[in-house]
Order: C-alpha cells, then structure tokens, then sequence
C-alpha cells in the first residue's frame, strides 16, 4: 500500500520542492537538494546524503517517534523519490540499492517487481544506495533559469518552515526540562512569556497542539528508556507522569502496538537478526 501511495505522490508545498529537483543538472543535485530542502517534503524523517568516489547514500532516519508505522512512512518516501527519480531521468527503471532496518513486513517478491532493484531487510539503516553512474545520470528537464527561479521559491518555503519549527521546538525543549507532572499549558505560557491561549492559538496556526506535542514527548522518552533497559516500568511511568506501570504499559501498546515488555524482546530478536545478516555478508 506504502509503495503504491508513493506511486501516486507530488512533493507539496505548491510543487515547489519537486519543480527545483526536476530542474537540476544530474541525479546528485537532486539527491543533494532532497537533503538541504527537507523539510519541504516531510516534518516525520531526517534525511542525510552523502557521496564518495564510487556511491551516494541516502538515509532515512525518524525524526519523531513512530513506532510500529516507520516501516509505512520509509516505504512511502522511498517510493515517491525512486518513481519521481525514473520520471526525472526518462528512464523505466534506475539503478540503486535499497536497505530497510526491520524484517520484510509482507512478500518480499512485491518489493523486487516494484523496485526492480536489489532490496534487502534487517539491515542497520534505511538507506537508498546510489551507483555513481546514475549519480552521473543527466536530468531531462534541466533548466538553469528555472533552477534559479525554483531556488528562490525553496528557500523562502524553507525560511517559512523554519519560522514557524522555533516555537514549536521551544515548546519541546521547554517540557524536556520540566517534569511531566508538572508539565501544563498554564506552565509552559509561563515559561515562554505567552499566555495560555496566545500558545494554543499560535501552536493551532502551525498545525499541532499542546497535547499532541506532549504525547510526542512521552513517546521519545518512553523508547528511549525501554530500549536502554536500565529502568523498571514502574520507574519509567512515575518519571512520564503515569500513576503506575500498567496505565503506562496501556499508553506504550496504544503508541506502538506493543506492550513494553514485546517490543523489547521484537528489538534484541530484530539485533540478532541483524547481526547474523552481517556474519553472512562479510563471509
């Protein structure tokens, strides 16, 4: 379903985003565009891309917690750049690698007729792997008044993005330092020097809530602390503000599909598969 959602997808943002990609010299600026100017195509993953002499890579990391859906959103991405990336070079197929770092959510054959590409799970990132031959590959629509005039148009959407990221980044750092019993609408005005209705309304004009930024911040906490394994459960609810482990552990099942104790043991089984996989690769 992710990939053919991906299929059908156009970068938003008025088709800014895509318009400068398809206007770019080769393959690389294109890759290297979807990194500076991510934040146009997607608030949920982080992008990183990088080149040596024989490769690029391109991986995609969560920039918030999601849990059991991150196989949804990597498959999404990786699928409306790989099609983007044909329609941009002409081409019924590019040639690449792709690594997901979970197991194959379904019949793996689906993913090599709709990639036509090597695809391999229960890797350590997700991550698109570029040969330098496509990364030579020229774009057909290059333009260079167009990619100046595409240009202008990214990095006001991207001034605008970021705008409106420094309240709500403040908001999160501001309940990363203050306990969450004590975490309010009341407290965080306070902090920020707004009053309660002033935050509401400014955090509604970009799209999120006060509730929803707090559950966020549970569910980072939440991971972050179950994956270190150093806590009880008992621990981890009092410091999220729970009452006791169980309307914890009821919260962690309604995040990620999994009780605490599940999902620690899917993640060191996921580690051990892993870890064989890289045996058999480097043997």
């Amino acid at each position: 379903y992710a990939l053919k959602l991906g299929e059908q997808f156009f970068i938003n943002h008025d088709g800014v985003l895509a318009c400068r990609v398809m206007s770019s010299d080769n393959t690389a600026q294109a890759m290297s565009l979807l990194d500076t100017y991510q934040s146009l195509f997607t608030q949920l993953l982080q992008f990183e891309f990088h080149t040596d002499e024989t490769h690029g890579v391109f991986i995609a990391e969560e920039k918030i917690p999601l849990g059991e859906i991150l196989p949804h959103f990597i498959e999404f991405s990786f699928s409306a750049l790989f099609c983007l990336g044909r329609f941009c070079l002409g081409r019924s197929n590019m040639a690449i690698e792709l690594e997901f770092a979970y197991p194959c959510p379904g019949d793996a054959h689906l993913f090599d007729a709709f990639f036509q590409n090597t695809v391999r799970f229960n890797c350590k990132h997700n991550r698109v792997i570029i040969p330098l031959k496509t990364l030579k590959q020229s774009i057909i629509f290059s333009n260079a008044l167009s990619a100046h005039e595409n240009e202008a148009l990214c990095q006001s959407h991207q001034r605008q993005v970021q705008s409106e990221e420094v309240l709500i980044k403040k908001v999160k750092h501001t309940i990363r330092n203050m306990p969450f019993t004590q975490v309010s609408l009341e407290h965080l005005g306070q902090t920020l020097h707004m009053s309660p209705r002033s935050l509401r309304r400014h955090l509604h004009a970009h799209g999120v809530n006060y509730k929803t930024l707090l559950e966020n911040e549970r569910k980072r906490l939440a991971l972050k602390r179950i994956e270190s394994g150093e806590q009880s459960l008992d621990d981890i609810a009092h410091e999220l503000g729970y009452l006791n482990a169980s309307s914890f552990s009821r919260a962690f099942k309604r995040w990620f599909g999994k009780a605490p104790v599940h999902y620690k043991q899917q993640e060191k089984q996921q580690e051990k598969q892993q870890d064989t996989h890289t045996r058999s690769a480097q043997a």
